[in-house]
């Protein structure tokens, strides 16, 4: 074994692997085909090896912490019913969130022009599911995505758009923001029973006032 060959192997190995070559070293070393100044530098490669730290965790482009704020929003956009259920169930939770905040946005607007890096804020997410979703939806035929170029090296945020007819019918029947949420769309029907009782009453009160009006003019002729 050469000893520039050792030189690389101990550079390259995992610290978990230097102890098969430090035996293999030393029986080199035993063997007569290493001197003892080889074998000691050598030896002090493997030691500080060992005594180097720890290369950091590798961070992924686009990678987003999990606050409990965030999770907590995720979750609420999720369960807000902005999805009908047979298109819901295609779909994770941070997914979820996304598809709500673009059926906010088409349910005020029309349609979504907001950036992916707004989107993945108010949804609690990253700017990777936000793209990843986009993609599903579009696959599935949901949502279109229009690119708006300005320039070679410049773009406007994408329109995104609802087209799924399952999906607008179910945001149709959703109540108007200006009335409020969970307000009566329709006009109250009055019953039956207290029509006739107004009807009773004010037939009374119409009996009662031609009385009055005969009994004066009876007194009058008198």
């Amino acid at each position: 074994m050469l000893v520039d060959e050792c030189k690389l192997e101990i550079g390259r190995a995992p610290v978990a692997a230097l102890d098969a070559i430090a035996k293999a070293m030393w029986t080199e070393f035993s063997a007569g085909g290493l001197s003892e100044p080889e074998a000691e530098e050598l030896d002090g490669l493997i030691r500080a090896r060992r005594k180097a730290p720890a290369p950091p965790p590798r961070v992924h482009p686009g990678s987003r912490p999990r606050s409990p704020e965030s999770l907590e929003r995720r979750r609420r956009l999720a369960t807000s019913g902005y999805l009908p259920p047979a298109i819901a169930c295609r779909f994770t939770t941070a997914e979820l969130a996304v598809l709500t905040v673009l059926a906010k946005e088409h349910f005020e607007h029309g349609g979504c022009e907001r950036s992916i890096g707004e989107i993945a804020a108010r949804a609690g997410v990253s700017e990777s599911t936000v793209r990843n979703t986009w993609r599903n939806s579009k696959a599935l035929g949901l949502i279109t995505v229009e690119q708006r170029r300005v320039s070679y090296d410049r773009n406007l945020p994408n329109l995104v758009a609802i087209v799924s007819r399952e999906w607008l019918g179910w945001l149709n029947t959703r109540p108007s923001q200006v009335r409020g949420v969970g307000a009566n769309l329709y006009r109250p029907r009055v019953p039956v029973n207290i029509n006739r009782q107004a009807g009773s009453y004010f037939k009374g009160e119409e009996a009662r006032r031609n009385g009055a009006s005969c009994s004066f003019s009876g007194s009058r002729a008198r």
